[in-house]
Parts: structure tokens; C-alpha cells; sequence
């Protein structure tokens, strides 16, 4: 419900603002390393990055395509609402939401701007959410990983150290922060945003995204469904659903590149 999202969003702000913190980004936990918990090296930085980065090289072994014929007007939406903050010069921020953000926004989040990054579409900003705060699923880190995304554990937003942080590199200037949490987070944009509804129940709960301009329900099937069928089912499910996610994310930032070609001469 919307209140109990709000009253999440107010206790998560306010446990952050009240921890001491020697760090210089006091919104993360750093407890004493865990010998048990290693975070995962980065790629190496190369010269150029669009082509080269892991990410990149599994993009290119993709088919930029909606993954069913009625999926192409939504998608189209979207790239029509990139293409015209590109055009505005204004950067693009989209911000996928689900219900826990564990899987799909997360996924979400992370194939927009890899495939942002091969198409070199100026200033967008990803960005992910919930309408409840849990974990970056495990299963879904593994499968964003796999594809060629340097993953490492930087901290952890409650003091349970059941809600990890994640940088996340994508082959983009900076890695992204990834953490689960409400959609209206304060590290998530509060205005002139456009919010993705990956998830039937997030789109039923959100009919009003507030400081959306535009809201586009993109839906795709929950790969936890796949959580009980062994590793080897889970993480072909979830790999499977990233490389769609990814699929449709490429073909919506190609139409973005197309519309806006020379925009910038």
C-alpha cells in the first residue's frame, strides 16, 4: 500500500541519516570484512569501453528485438520519450520499478544503461525501485555477472546486513550503486523522470507514480518462479530473463540513436 511504502521510505532515510559513520558516504554500513564475503574484482578499464567492456561484448552477441510483436508499442513509447529528452537536451532518468526491487527492476535498471552505453545515448540515468525494500536477489546478481557486469559487495544499508550495496559496472563512466528500496528513495530522481512497471503488481499499485511524466508498464514474467527448481533451472530462468530484458532494452536505444541522429551537429 501506498502508506506502508512511504512509512519504509521515512524509516530507511532515517536510519541512514542517524548512523555515525567515518565514511564518506555515511548511507553505507561498513561493518568489519567478513572473511566469508568477497568482493568480486571489476573489469579492467580499457581505452574503449563501448566495445570492449564484458557487458558490451555480450550486448553484441544479442538480437535488439522486442521478444513479442504486441511488446513493440510500449517499447516504442519509451524510446519516443528518450528520444525527445535527448532532443531537449535533458537527460533521461528511468526508473524501473517492481514489487520487492530484487529482480526484474534491478535487471531493468542495469541492461537500460548497458545498452545505453552501446548506443551512446547522451546523459541517461537508470534507476530502480520498489513498492517494498528486500535484497538484490542473489540469483539475479549471479545472472548480471555472468553477462559481464563487475559486481563487488561495497556495504550494507541496514545493520541486519540483510539489504547489501552493489556497484555495478557497466562499462559507463561510473558503476551503479544498486540496493534494494522504495521507489521514491531519496537516490532516486523525484521529478521529470519516467517510470518502467516491470511487474503486474507494481503497475496495480502504482497508478500514479508521483514526479513521473510518463509511465510506461513493460512487464515480464518474475524468473523467481524458478527458485525451487534446482540451481542449475534457477539460473538458466534468470539468465534467460536478463538476456530479454537486454534484447528490448538494445532495440529501444537503437530507436533512440536512429531518432536521434545528428541532433547534436
Amino acid at each position: 500500500s501506498r502508506s506502508r511504502s512511504r512509512s519504509l521510505a521515512v524509516y530507511l532515510t532515517t536510519t541512514r541519516r542517524e548512523r555515525p559513520s567515518p565514511n564518506p558516504n555515511p548511507n553505507l554500513h561498513r561493518p568489519n570484512p567478513d572473511p566469508n564475503l568477497k568482493a568480486k574484482p571489476k573489469p579492467p578499464a580499457t581505452g574503449t569501453m563501448a566495445t570492449e567492456h564484458p557487458l558490451q561484448v555480450y550486448l553484441k552477441t544479442l538480437t535488439p528485438a522486442p521478444s513479442a510483436p504486441e511488446r513493440a508499442e510500449e517499447l516504442g513509447r519509451l524510446a519516443d520519450y528518450i528520444a525527445g529528452k535527448v532532443a531537449a537536451g535533458a537527460p533521461p532518468k528511468l526508473n524501473f520499478i517492481c514489487t520487492h526491487n530484487s529482480r526484474r527492476s534491478h535487471m531493468g535498471a542495469i541492461a537500460a544503461a548497458g545498452a545505453g552505453v552501446a548506443y551512446s545515448v547522451p546523459g541517461l540515468e537508470t534507476f530502480s525501485g520498489g513498492t517494498s525494500a528486500t535484497a538484490f536477489f542473489p540469483a539475479a546478481v549471479a545472472a548480471v555477472e555472468k553477462a559481464g557486469c563487475g559486481v563487488s559487495v561495497v556495504g550494507y544499508e541496514d545493520a541486519e546486513q540483510t539489504n547489501p550495496t552493489y556497484e555495478v559496472d557497466f562499462g559507463g563512466a561510473a558503476p551503479m550503486t544498486c540496493f534494494s528500496k522504495v521507489y521514491d528513495d531519496f537516490a532516486n530522481p523525484n521529478a521529470d523522470f519516467a517510470a518502467i512497471l516491470v511487474c503486474n503488481s507494481a503497475d496495480a499499485a502504482c497508478p500514479l507514480v508521483p514526479g513521473a511524466e510518463a509511465r510506461f508498464p513493460i512487464k515480464y514474467e518474475d524468473p523467481k518462479v524458478s527458485d525451487d527448481k534446482g540451481d542449475e533451472a534457477q539460473a538458466a530462468a534468470y539468465e534467460g530473463r536478463f538476456q530479454q530484458i537486454c534484447e528490448e532494452m538494445l532495440w529501444v536505444m537503437a530507436r533512440v540513436a536512429e531518432a536521434t541522429a545528428g541532433a547534436e551537429a
